[in-house]
Parts: structure tokens; C-alpha cells; sequence
């Protein structure tokens, strides 16, 4: 429950639910003759909308963690990125996120290549979310991939490090080749480490192009923006978290 608390606490402090409180705080500045204050936050609400902020945030995570030029390992490991129960499929009910279906696709060309366990890791992300271990379990079966051991319990990318560390000791895996978003991945890698284990780190699902092309559009307040920004604030507050101690 203090997991969900949090989220929502945070949702609300960054885009789009902090649009309410900057907006708030410039009619009050500008109610009261703070013009130039309501102007730089209005400004702040334009630039947490835009592309080029977005993109530019979201690339330096990206690509922190470059894809190994020569690949080895013994255990994959995937994280969940978001799953749907009691949605219908060809796998029985349930379906993948977008960002975790991209995962997957990685995951399945990497175990084709390397013949190795996978390990997928994650439980459910909210109250309305499905089990993403055992959908993501599910998928790789209807494929025929039956060396899978999921923990489906974890519901941080902590407790994902956790909670695959033990996996990953009791089966006497040494080289795990972590797959994860590519903007998630420096708070992955980081939370591995802290457990004592040192992954491969491949990321996937890229957001953003190896070189950013800046757009004459780019400036234009989206939706796109939006959600860029958002999830790098979120990458950026909760990785700093983590190396201040608070999660744990």
C-alpha cells in the first residue's frame, strides 16, 4: 500500500499533475503583480511539454549503458515494464505493456541466439495491473520457451534486483544479461549492484535516436513531450533516491 502512496504522491509532483500547481502559483503571481514570476512559470509548463526537453532528458539515460559489441552470458534476465490482466490474447487472459512487449521481442531473439534460462522479474505495478512475471511466463510457453523462472512477487526495480539475486544464486547463474527499457536501465544496473551483482547490461526499447535531430517543431507543447519528460523526472528522482539511501 505505502508503495502505491508513493507513486501517486510523485505522479502529482511531476508532469502533467505539477501543470496544476505551477498554474496555480502563477495566477496567484500574477494576481498579485509578480508578472515576471508567472511568466518564468508559465515557461517552466512550456518546457515540460516540449520535445527537446524530453528527448534530450531521456537520451543522456539511453544511452549511458551501451548495447556489449560481443555478447556472453549464462541467465537472461528481463524486467517487467507494465502488464493487463483480463484482456483476451493467444496465450490465455492477460496482455503486455508496449515497452514490455518490446522487451520481450529482444529476449526472444537473445535466447535464439544464446540458448540459455531466462528469468523474468516483476509483480504487479498497481491495483488494475496484471502479473507481469506470469503473463510475461505465459507468453514465452505459447512460443515454446520453457526454461523460464519468474519471480512475481516484485513491485520496485529494488526489489526486482532483490528478488533476482536470489533466483540467480540458487541456480549458480553468474553472467545474467539484464534487459530493461534503455532509460531505465542506469537505475537497474545500479540496483544489481547494490545486491552484488554485476550484470550485462542490454538495454532495449529505445526512445530516441542515436543522434537527436532537433526538430523546428520540437519546441511545440505534446503530449509526447509530456511523457518523455515525465518518465526521464521520474528515472532522474528515483535514481537519486536510491543513492541517497531512501530506497532501500
Amino acid at each position: 500500500m505505502l508503495i502505491y502512496i508513493m507513486r501517486d504522491l510523485l505522479d502529482f509532483a511531476l508532469p502533467p499533475g505539477d501543470f496544476l500547481i505551477l498554474g496555480a502559483a502563477s495566477a496567484v503571481a500574477a494576481r498579485y503583480h509578480r508578472r515576471l514570476t508567472a511568466i518564468f512559470l508559465l515557461l517552466i509548463i512550456w518546457a515540460m511539454m516540449s520535445p527537446w526537453l524530453g528527448q534530450w532528458m531521456v537520451h543522456g539515460l539511453e544511452y549511458a549503458d551501451p548495447r556489449p559489441r560481443h555478447l556472453t552470458g549464462d541467465v537472461i534476465v528481463v524486467l517487467g515494464e507494465g502488464a493487463v490482466a483480463e484482456t483476451p490474447s493467444n496465450h490465455g487472459m492477460g496482455s503486455l505493456s508496449g515497452s514490455m512487449a518490446n522487451e520481450f521481442l529482444t529476449v526472444i531473439r537473445l535466447e535464439r541466439i544464446l540458448h540459455v534460462p531466462i528469468v523474468i522479474s516483476g509483480g504487479k505495478g498497481s491495483f488494475s495491473d496484471g502479473n507481469e512475471s506470469d503473463i510475461g511466463r505465459n507468453v514465452l510457453f505459447s512460443l515454446h520457451i520453457r526454461d523460464v523462472l519468474v519471480d512475481n512477487r516484485s513491485e520496485t526495480t529494488y526489489q526486482n534486483a532483490a528478488n533476482s539475486a536470489v533466483i540467480l544464486r540458487r541456480h549458480h547463474f553468474v553472467r545474467p544479461i539484464l534487459v530493461t527499457s534503455a532509460f531505465h536501465m542506469v537505475q537497474a544496473v545500479e540496483d544489481f549492484r547494490a545486491q552484488g551483482i554485476h550484470v550485462v547490461a542490454y538495454p532495449t526499447d529505445y526512445q530516441t535516436p542515436v543522434r537527436l535531430s532537433w526538430l523546428a517543431t520540437g519546441w511545440i507543447p505534446s503530449i509526447a513531450g509530456v511523457d518523455l519528460v515525465s518518465e526521464a523526472l521520474q528515472e532522474y528522482v528515483s535514481l537519486a533516491a536510491f543513492r541517497l539511501g531512501f530506497i532501500r
